[in-house]
């Protein structure tokens, strides 16, 4: 395995390409349909300072690495560099104006990680990831059985399954019902497939918050037990995990994958001509996870979780404003809804906003940390308004209940 190292030059020298033009700010023109919902960048929208946009922190990272100041123990500092969601939102608009995306995102992560060493940040409530991970292998401190949901045993590792459903922290241990609806669809389509007790924490929240020291293990043990099962191909409910094992964990372990990964939004819309959906009288809006769109940049997932909710008879699905590249981020991400719970759900309930405008009672996503982001901003919105609340619903709950009819 190869240690997660710093190019403190390169990196320097990103963040010194950021010619401060602001287009980052607000979605192009040619993504999105409205002035009201134009605004991309959670930090910007609700903390409106240039320091919380990406040029700002560019602008930090660049005096950082030249040493311009010394670092010393700032609150400030840390609820700039930490209030950002990760979104990539700001990478999307630099990648269509400019010749070199500078990406931003990666600046931010890395000058996280440089913070983290020094011992001046994560954030109090994002410093427990790392301690609840080296203890527990999971970010939410949970002693329990990896898995215990699994009603049928005979499924739990199995050896030489065609799938290995990597079920992740959030789905295993705060989203359950979204773990159930897809080992029943995988029932339904007469899947060979396993889910591991031994499976543990992909490393995704370390990573977005900087902490790296724990990585490496997370990734070489869950490693062994897909292979020592000997599946060829791993499947993902959550988004977060999605990107990090197909996208980080060949950049740690420094060669590709002995494995395919594959989301279960391509998952369903391979399958489609399998299921008989019955009627479901629904408006819905869907809702882009950052983690299947951006950061999945070339290979975004937009077209097929939208191939499926409208493959099921009666669904009316709506078109957001801010959609596919232009999506608002949850405000979820990046370790924002553990180190500033307010600021998150703020964001949350402004997408939550845009779906009421659009006449939608529910929001459909494919990312359980979504799910729990925009669920706290519904209630919000609905107290707000004093409407009903909107409903959050998983993709692959959706698609269990059109099948079992519900």
């Amino acid at each position: 395995m190869t240690a997660f190292t710093i190019d403190r030059e390169a990196l320097k020298n990103a963040a010194l390409s950021c010619v401060h033009c602001a287009m980052c700010r607000q979605a192009l023109p040619s993504l999105t349909k409205s002035n009201k919902f134009a605004d991309t960048c959670p930090s910007g929208l609700y903390f409106n300072y240039e320091a919380y946009y990406a040029p700002g922190r560019n602008e930090i990272a660049r005096a950082i690495l030249r040493n311009e100041y010394p670092l010393e123990e700032s609150e400030k500092l840390k609820e700039i560099i930490y209030s950002c969601t990760t979104c990539g939102a700001c990478e999307v608009n630099c990648r269509y104006i400019c010749d070199t995306n500078i990406l931003p995102v990666r600046i931010t992560e890395k000058i996280r990680a440089i913070l983290a060493k020094m011992g001046i940040g994560p954030l109090p409530n994002q410093q427990k990831f790392a301690n609840y991970v080296k203890k527990y292998n999971n970010p939410y401190g949970e002693s329990t059985k990896r898995n215990s949901w699994v009603k049928n045993e005979s499924i739990l590792d199995k050896e030489k399954a065609k799938y290995f459903y990597f079920v992740g922290c959030t789905t295993g241990y705060r989203l359950t019902p979204v773990a159930e609806a897809t080992v029943k669809i995988l029932d339904l389509t007469k899947e060979n497939y396993t889910v591991s007790s031994q499976e543990i924490c992909c490393g995704s929240p370390l990573i977005r918050t900087g902490q790296l020291d724990d990585v490496e293990r997370l990734v070489q043990q869950n490693l062994e037990v897909i292979q020592r099962l000997k599946c060829k191909i791993v499947l993902f409910s959550c988004a977060g995990c999605y990107r990090t094992v197909t996208k980080d964990w060949p950049e740690i372990l420094g060669k590709p994958l002995p494995f395919k990964t594959m989301h279960m939004a391509e998952y369903l819309a391979n399958k489609l001509k399998k299921f008989k959906f019955r009627p479901m009288k629904m408006k819905v809006a869907y809702h882009d996870p950052c983690h299947l769109g951006r950061h999945m940049f070339p290979n975004q997932i937009y077209n097929e979780p939208r191939q499926v909710i409208d493959r099921i008879p009666g669904i009316n699905r709506v078109v957001l404003d801010r959609e596919m590249d232009a999506t608002l981020c949850c405000g979820a991400g990046g370790g924002v809804k553990a180190g500033m719970p307010d600021y998150s759900e703020y964001i949350a309930t402004l997408r939550v906003e845009e779906v009421r405008a659009k006449g939608a009672e529910a929001v459909i996503t494919p990312c359980p940390f979504c799910i729990r982001g925009l669920t706290d901003g519904a209630k919000q919105e609905a107290k707000n308004t004093g409407l009903n609340e909107i409903k959050v619903m998983g993709l692959t709950e959706l698609v269990i209940k059109a099948l079992e009819g519900k």
